[in-house]
């Protein structure tokens, strides 16, 4: 059984362009994607200044990709989260989440996520407190669907060291006390679940009192840890008998929006054929799709080769160069990437890869490795180095001198191609050369 499937852009960090959010909205539809909700933690008129209107351009935009993806036949929504308003919901509150709410009734929603996530929790009430809330929502907005992120949205150990202890039978009572056409967000049994089991499910559906929507933080890479790290591999640990479990399955897609579109097409692929799927094959026929074949051999290579303890500290450099120079190539718009192809022809195809302009189009059928100045190199390399172990729990030279080797190749590739937020220093770099990755859908190669 396969619930529905959509995006929620629920990342940290530099935000879609519209024109790709338009453009993921139009591929995804035809693969069986249905919602679409808007919820960057970067657009601060829905977070830190929640209550203040968008700028006339922001809200016409969004009226515009409303108005899109409801001509495909996608539902469409936004992520409304009222910093702290549970702390004291008096008379003035109401009032200002009320015009807030009609504000965004006017953009067109079908979908509304008020989320409580990432915010203190150890309060007391705090169920009782975000349920009135979220029947004060239900009742102001026009939305045909709710659904809540509650503050503790996941098992993880994690939230009660960042956010407080959460409080006793905190998901028992919120679920107990909420309107049960009320949706509930849950990523798991971890932030970045590894996979999902039936049995952790209806675990959580009897928690609940109804089945989760499921906020699957794959392929996101947001965050100075996540972001040295293209998520790119097949979906896996996500056994399509979980589907009977779930209200809707929303994928949390990466800072890159083409690139988001290869994990996202395995996910269909993986409900559509239950246990005949095979994720090297859908890996190779979703990126087919996006990049064409080219690059999609290119990519799959490194994919196959990978084991957990190479990932651990990033990928061989051979590894990266092989992969890394098909596309930084190519996306940064060189020449020499693509002998005998009009250079007019480079920088529509450049801008197709950033996701700024319409159909992907198939990949040049020659790249080169992107050069890249040696001396900068090599004293990358040795401040990478010296931060790595520095900073590393267990320090490991000869694994931080090769992730240095290959994070410094992202960070110039990120630069020049601009395929990727431009890098603050600590993130183009490496932060810890022991960074765990976990198995399941992330063991992905690294750059």
């Amino acid at each position: 059984m396969r619930p529905p499937l959509g995006i929620i852009e629920g990342y940290y960090g530099k935000t879609w362009s519209w024109q790709a959010r338009a453009e993921t909205a139009s591929f995804l539809q035809p693969h069986g994607y249905n919602f679409y909700i808007y919820a960057p933690k970067f657009d601060h008129f829905l977070r830190e200044r929640w209550a203040e209107a968008h700028p006339q351009d922001e809200f016409t935009e969004l009226r515009k990709l409303s108005a899109h993806c409801r001509a495909l036949g996608i539902r469409f929504g936004v992520g409304l989260s009222p910093l702290n308003i549970f702390r004291d919901f008096n008379a003035q509150e109401r009032k200002r989440l009320s015009d807030k709410l009609a504000a965004l009734d006017a953009i067109g929603l079908d979908d509304l996520a008020l989320l409580f996530d990432d915010m203190r929790g150890d309060l007391p009430d705090l169920a009782k407190n975000q349920v009135e809330i979220s029947h004060f929502v239900k009742a102001h907005t026009k939305a045909t669907r709710l659904i809540v992120c509650p503050s503790y949205y996941t098992d993880d150990p994690l939230l009660d060291r960042i956010f407080g202890q959460r409080p006793a039978n905190y998901l028992e009572d919120f679920g107990n006390a909420l309107d049960p056409a009320i949706e509930v967000f849950w990523t798991g049994e971890e932030v970045c679940s590894r996979e999902y089991s039936p049995g952790h499910l209806r675990r959580v559906s009897d928690q609940l009192r109804r089945k989760p929507f499921l906020w699957d933080n794959y392929p996101v890479n947001d965050g100075p840890r996540m972001s040295q790290y293209l998520y790119l591999r097949a979906f896996t640990g996500r056994p399509s008998s979980m589907g009977a479990h779930l209200s809707a399955h929303a994928v949390n897609p990466a800072l890159q929006p083409v690139l988001s579109r290869i994990p996202s097409l395995t996910l269909a692929q993986s409900y559509e054929k239950g246990e005949r799927y095979e994720y090297g094959a859908a890996f190779l026929d979703a990126a087919t799709q996006v990049l064409g074949r080219e690059l999609a051999l290119r990519f799959s290579m490194p994919l196959r080769k990978s084991s957990a303890a190479s990932l651990r500290c990033a990928c061989r450099r051979t590894c990266c160069h092989s992969t890394m120079s098909a596309w930084t190539g190519w996306a940064s718009g060189k020449k020499s990437c693509a002998p005998g192809m009009p250079r007019s022809t480079i920088r529509a195809r450049r801008k197709s890869w950033h996701g700024s302009t319409a159909p992907i189009v198939s990949a040049p059928t020659k790249c080169r490795r992107a050069d890249y100045s040696s001396v900068l190199s090599m004293a990358a390399v040795s401040v990478a180095a010296f931060c790595a172990v520095a900073r590393s729990l267990d320090a490991m030279p000869l694994s931080a001198l090769s992730t240095a080797a290959c994070s410094f190749a992202f960070f110039a590739a990120s630069v020049v191609s601009g395929i990727a937020p431009f890098p603050l220093f600590a993130q183009g770099l490496i932060c810890l050369a022991s960074k765990p990755l976990p198995l399941g859908p992330t063991r992905q190669f690294t750059a």
